[in-house]
């Protein structure tokens, strides 16, 4: 069962992983490298929750890092 608090990080990095499946799958290389970009930022919405940041806060400060 996936968590479904978008509070927890498991969230979304499930929601990563399912993107990086779903890339796989895709003949198309834009919408391959859209999907892999998403994943990227659901991954970096689970590290800001892990170090206790505002998931809805500014994402340029998160970047440098």
């Amino acid at each position: 069962m996936r968590p479904s608090s978008i509070h927890d990080p498991a969230f979304w990095e499930g929601r990563a992983i399912e993107a990086r499946e779903t890339a796989l799958r895709m003949s198309d290389e834009l919408s391959r490298t859209a999907m892999l970009a998403l994943a990227a930022r659901y991954e970096r919405i689970a590290n800001r929750i892990v170090r206790g940041l505002n998931i809805f806060g500014p994402a340029e400060r998160d970047r440098h890092s």
